[in-house]
């Protein structure tokens, strides 16, 4: 599993997990809790809450030596999600929406494991609009080379 695919794979995660049944159909209809900002794409912050989806690769490091193809190389990162809700809203919907990021990714996900998520509050200005919420989710993958 390179960079690519590994984003590939955890994005597909957040944005399938990030879903809420809207109605019971049949068809089954499902919506975004929010909107999603995700990188490099153009997007437009909407007036109420809304989230922002990163990887931030990490550095890798050799888990054993042997023969071409059984050699098994270690890779750790962190998925961001930034939670943004209106200024001055209250403390509730953010912490709700960091649980629920939070949530998504416990246990492990397609060869990727997990350690346990935390919630940083940055600080927030009259100015922005928004309070931030940043939830970090370590990882680690393996890939034979």
């Amino acid at each position: 599993m390179n960079s690519k695919s590994t984003f590939d794979t955890l994005a597909g995660v957040f944005s399938t997990g990030w879903k809420t049944l809207k109605s019971a159909g049949p068809p089954a209809v499902y919506e975004e809790k929010t909107p999603i900002a995700w990188p490099n794409v153009n997007f437009t912050p909407p007036s109420g809450p809304w989230v922002r989806f990163n990887v931030l690769d990490g550095e890798g490091s050799w888990r054993s030596i042997g023969s071409p193809g059984s050699n098994i190389a270690g890779y750790v990162g962190v998925v961001v999600i930034q939670i943004f809700v209106p200024l001055l809203s209250g403390e509730s919907t953010a912490r709700d929406y960091a649980d629920a990021a939070a949530a998504i990714f416990q246990g492990q996900v397609s060869g990727i494991r997990f350690s346990p998520a935390t919630a940083q509050i940055l600080n927030t200005s009259l100015a922005d609009g928004w309070h931030q919420i940043n939830v970090s989710i370590p990882f680690r993958r393996d890939v034979f080379i």
